[in-house]
């Protein structure tokens, strides 16, 4: 009886509730004070409120003679409470009225200000004189004034003291303007982030929004997020990062930086240079205790996630103190940012200066009647997102910078590297064209002419069933009454709708296969449509996978017409597919020496010199006693082992196996291979919860595994 007395009790438990403690007075101790109401927030269970009641109008200041103590329970310190505070209503500007100041000028030589050990909230208050004013893990500090006076115009700090240190699974300001810290006038770091989330603040300006107020640098980040996506109408998505007397942001390994003005007023309209650079990526003088994993990003492919970076002293964006190969460097991504008027170079990746190699380059930059037609090239067999600028003038280097996104591409160069991309943007002549992929630096800048060239440049859609698929070609300088030719044959229903784009109807052709386009007196696109296989329609899952084998040249169909989609993977053939994934198309692999190194494949034969070159390079041991079994089919748990061994190299090993598929015991042969696989997002099993390793692959599953594991397009 007593068991079930006491589960009813645990079962109807309601949550404490929470306690309001509310500060009266000035003082640093005592009854009413501030920290009286932190320790007995401290000592209460549940989310208490400190709420503020000060008596007299004008700015109560709280001047602390020893550290503050830790917040150790969850609380929301609400400095708007206090009868006459406002939090800020402007989009450019902070108005915000507050009332409450924290100063730590008497507190002690290397004292904090609000250390933050709960999950709790600090809201409406000035903080200054600390060395640390804020030191938050986990939590929010939301529309506060840090390092400054209550105006918001004069700096109130210490040498190298800081605004504000976040760990992870903090945030650092939002989306609202009354969510707004003003971090500025520190004399070390405004902000120091592990894994924060920082977003909508002002950093190193005054709150005009367009004078500086220094920190000596403004964020020193790594990991976490520096911006974001707005979700309120008007209000920019990011922080405005202006002013310092070095570097605008110090970003470390898997660090994201969006939507931020750095370098600029809030309005974005002019200049309140960083001393140093906009953003330097890599080293500095300070660093996390371990560097966080994973590639830095600057910038964004969706809307409103590329950054302003103007103004500045230094580069745009630097990483001349970084390590060259470091991990936290290298795959750097940055896109689709505006860049222009800084004291350096827009981007400089190491070594240091101009590093024309890996970027665009820039042949013809043409517009007309609404369109920009730009001429280049790069890397061969590579489909790179290239961004394009324009500015009215060029950096004095010659390359860069990029003052307006006019467009993103994905090009598709020719074996050459040779590539041409039209944009709806019309740009006067003589303006300045630039060009950037998401790893170079910026490319040579290219005067735009007005004249266009006759150009064929993309189909869509690029495949289809044999006959009688609408397309729409698309280039320049296309004339009326031109005529379209599609593998050799006449198109039917050609019309020219303007100079850049013609609609016709594909002619019947042989299915399974490549075919020319043609616009008369315009040099074809060679390969360009694909006639879909019997076997494989449109709607096919396995559709974009055959045909990104067909258009790269790792596979062909096995009848006139047919790609044999259901039809199992020998070992013989695998070794040919996965040869031509990593050495390319043409490769053609050394000749066998007889006898041959496996018992059971002929030297010389068919599949022999692929077979050996894969045995050389470590990814196959052959299937025991000396023979390599071509024949047999290719199982869906050898499969993983062939694919992961290519991808990352014969050295490399899984992680042990947790258990994930029902029919693959873990642990066993083939498990942490086939774990891996899917943890890599290449595979999500056969269904059911099941891998179905046993069972063979097919071609057309083998055609998609390329596809997802190589990153082909």
């Amino acid at each position: 009886m007593r068991k079930a007395a006491v589960a009813f009790a645990l079962l109807t438990a309601v949550p404490v509730a929470a306690a309001t403690f509310t500060v009266t007075n000035t003082n640093d101790s005592g009854a009413g004070s501030l920290r009286q109401a932190i320790l007995d927030a401290n000592a209460s269970a549940g989310v208490d409120v400190i709420a503020f009641g000060v008596p007299g109008g004008g700015v109560h200041t709280i001047t602390s003679t020893s550290p503050l103590p830790a917040i150790t329970d969850a609380v929301t310190i609400d400095g708007y409470t206090q009868p006459g505070a406002s939090p800020s209503t402007q989009i450019t500007s902070d108005d915000a009225v507050l009332l409450i100041e924290i100063n730590g000028e008497f507190s002690g030589e290397e004292s904090d200000g609000l250390v933050v050990n709960s999950a709790s909230t600090l809201r409406g208050l000035v903080i200054n004189r600390f060395q640390r004013n804020v030191v938050l893990q986990p939590g929010l500090v939301e529309g506060c004034f840090i390092g400054t006076d209550p105006t918001g115009t004069i700096a109130r700090s210490r040498p190298e003291s800081r605004g504000v240190e976040a760990g992870a699974s903090t945030t650092v300001g939002g989306s609202l303007p009354a969510q707004r810290n003003l971090i500025s006038g520190n004399g070390g770091f405004g902000i120091v982030a592990r894994g924060a989330f920082i977003q909508g603040n002002f950093i190193g300006l005054d709150a005009s929004g367009a004078a500086a107020l220094p920190n000596f640098v403004n964020v020193s980040m790594g990991g976490g997020h520096l911006g974001g996506a707005s979700v309120t109408p008007g209000v920019p998505p990011g922080n405005v990062i202006s002013g310092a007397a070095s570097d605008g942001v110090l970003a470390f390994g898997g660090a994201t930086i969006k939507g931020n003005l750095i370098g600029t007023t809030a309005s974005g309209t002019a200049g309140v240079p960083n001393g140093g650079h906009g953003i330097q990526l890599g080293l500095s003088g300070w660093e996390p205790p371990q560097r966080p994993p994973g590639p830095i990003s600057v910038g964004g492919t969706a809307p409103g996630e590329g950054n302003v970076i103007a103004y500045n002293l230094g580069d745009g964006i630097s990483t001349v103190r970084g390590l060259p190969g470091g991990p936290y460097l290298q795959g750097a991504s940055i896109n689709s940012n505006r860049i222009h008027a800084n004291g350096g170079l827009g981007i400089d990746r190491l070594p240091a200066g101009v590093n024309p190699n890996g970027s665009p380059v820039l042949t013809g930059a043409f517009s007309s009647e609404g369109f920009t037609l730009i001429q280049g090239n790069v890397g061969p067999f590579v489909s790179p997102r290239i961004d394009f600028f324009s500015s009215t003038e060029c950096d004095p280097s010659g390359y860069g910078e990029g003052a307006d996104l006019i467009g993103t591409v994905t090009v598709e160069p020719d074996s050459d590297g040779n590539f041409s991309a039209l944009i709806p943007a019309a740009l006067e002549p003589g303006s300045i064209m630039t060009a950037t992929t998401s790893s170079s630096e910026f490319s040579a800048c290219r005067a735009v002419s007005g004249e266009l060239p006759q150009l064929l440049l993309d189909i869509a859609p690029d495949s289809g069933d044999s006959g009688g698929t609408p397309m729409t070609i698309t280039g320049s300088g296309f004339l009326p009454g031109a005529s379209v030719k599609v593998g050799g044959i006449p198109a039917p229903n050609a019309v020219v709708i303007d100079p850049f784009h013609i609609t016709a109807t594909t002619p019947v052709l042989s299915p399974g296969a490549l075919h020319d386009v043609a616009v008369a007196s315009i040099s074809p696109l060679a390969a360009r449509w694909m006639a879909d296989f019997l076997d494989v329609p449109e709607t096919d899952i396995h559709h974009a996978g055959v045909e990104t084998v067909l258009r790269g040249g790792i596979a062909v169909g096995c009848a006139p017409g047919y790609f044999c989609r259901n039809s199992p993977v020998r070992r013989d053939q695998m070794a040919v597919f996965l040869q031509k994934i990593k050495h390319g198309p043409l490769f053609v692999p050394p000749a066998c020496t007889p006898p041959g190194r496996f018992l059971d494949v002929a030297c010389p034969g068919p599949f022999t010199d692929w077979i050996e070159q894969f045995a050389a390079e470590g990814n196959t041991a052959g299937c025991g006693g000396g023979n390599y079994c071509p024949n047999d089919l290719v199982r869906r748990d050898q499969m993983a082992v062939f694919l992961l061994k290519v991808l990352h190299g014969w050295w490399f090993a899984p992680d042990p196996c947790t258990g994930a598929f029902r029919d693959v015991p873990c642990p066993s042969q083939f498990a942490d291979w086939i774990e891996d696989l899917a943890k890599k997002g290449f595979t999500a099993g056969c269904g059911g919860g099941n891998y179905c390793p046993s069972s063979p692959s097919t071609r057309a599953q083998m055609a998609s595994f390329l596809v997802k594991t190589f990153h082909l397009q």
